[in-house]
């Protein structure tokens, strides 16, 4: 029966072409249409009759299976193109004659067995990679990196397990080692193309690094629930340094208050909230000293700012145009009176030498020169010498006269 369907199949071969072929049996030869599928009656009932042709014409009596794993039949795709030779992209990249002629390939169009090893490749990946997405490595973009996340943990412990297995044998194969860094070759190897690159490149390379950390810090920070409604920064993400500088100073940026659009300097040190003096003014909070002062200012008439904030720093008391009026308590100053210089003074945000404390106030009290008359009064005097304190204000306002204030 076969054969007599084979010499019939060639003798319309000799009329037709072989893509009209399965047409017009169907259409002017039913009878051999039927005999065909009885030949073939182990085919699926569902399968191209093309199938079923090019099994007479090639004497097949079952679908071939995969090249690779042997186990699972391969699929169909016409009289011209067979059948495929693996199930799977997996089996394919598994056999060796693939792989083979993949390095040969890559060699003569890239000169490496791997693509990914060539320079010029390199770059045009993260061109097109700028291009589509934005990104210069596909990994970089948050949905790809949750996607991943997502294969990983949808998948079970054996299946984790035999992946961890299948890179530790490929690394034991190819390193000797569980891991490619482990391998010693590798270690010098790493080291002497680090230790080659140029100083520059390296600086170019950290600097690359710092700056993405920071902007990646500016926009968590700004588009934070903490901060909408509140202010607006009045930097951009390049001006944005980061909370210190490299002798752990606070850096003070300008802000700007939603509410009453008062423009003010704060920093952003350990989550901190910058703080409009207008909106959210601070509680009385005033040492008794300090409360002295102030009730001297208002019995006298004296126009004055509480804690106001001058550049980067408060201060306690503001005569406007330029007098300033700062009260020194004397344990939170270190009065030199009653410390000595190595005497550690146990503040709440840390512990200092006395003289520590007296280097920092006098840098703050220099800034404040430049613009303002500077008076400092000490806890001590106010107790003990009120009068001569009266004297000292008296001579930085310059209206012993006007006010009589004595």
């Amino acid at each position: 029966m076969r054969e007599s369907l084979k010499i019939f199949i060639n003798e319309l071969l000799s009329k037709i072409k072989i893509d009209h072929l399965s047409l017009n049996i169907k259409k002017y030869y039913l009878d051999k249409y039927q005999q065909i599928i009885n030949e073939t009656h182990y085919l699926p009932e569902k399968c191209k009759f093309t199938e079923r042709l090019y099994h007479i014409i090639n004497n097949l009596y079952e679908i071939p299976k995969c090249k690779e794993c042997g186990k699972n039949y391969t699929k169909f795709l016409s009289i011209n193109r067979k059948y495929r030779e693996f199930c799977t992209i997996k089996c394919a990249i598994n056999n060796k004659e693939v792989r083979d002629k993949i390095k040969q390939s890559n060699l003569r169009n890239f000169g490496t067995e791997y693509p990914i090893q060539n320079i010029e490749f390199q770059n045009k990946m993260m061109k097109n990679n700028k291009e589509k997405y934005g990104v210069e490595n596909v990994s970089q973009i948050k949905e790809v990196r949750e996607k991943k996340r997502q294969i990983w943990n949808n998948k079970s412990k054996e299946e984790k397990e035999k992946i961890k297995k299948k890179r530790e044998e490929f690394n034991y194969k190819k390193y000797g080692s569980k891991c490619s860094l482990q391998n010693k070759e590798i270690q010098i190897k790493s080291r002497e193309t680090w230790n080659n690159k140029s100083k520059e490149k390296n600086k170019e390379i950290r600097n690359k690094q710092i700056q993405s950390r920071l902007r990646n810090e500016y926009i968590k920070l700004f588009n934070s629930n903490r901060l909408k409604g509140l202010i607006i920064p009045l930097f951009t993400i390049d001006e944005y340094i980061g909370e210190d500088d490299k002798d752990r100073k606070l850096i003070y940026y300008l802000f700007q208050c939603i509410k009453c659009n008062n423009i003010f300097e704060d920093n952003l040190a350990s989550g901190r909230i910058p703080r409009c003096h207008k909106c959210f003014p601070k509680k009385n909070k005033f040492t008794i000293p300090h409360q002295i002062i102030v009730k001297f200012l208002i019995e006298n008439n004296i126009n004055h700012e509480t804690e106001k904030h001058i550049g980067r720093y408060e201060v306690d008391e503001f005569i406007k145009p330029n007098k300033i009026i700062e009260i020194y308590g004397d344990y939170w100053h270190a009065n030199p009176k009653k410390y000595l210089a190595e005497t550690i003074m146990n503040y709440p945000y840390r512990k200092m030498m006395a003289k520590e404390k007296w280097e920092l106030d006098e840098k703050r009290i220099n800034y404040l020169k430049n613009k303002y008359d500077v008076l400092v009064i000490w806890e001590d005097e106010i107790n003990n010498d009120f009068e001569n304190v009266k004297n000292k204000i008296s001579i930085l306002l310059d209206k012993i006269k006007k006010y009589d204030i004595i």
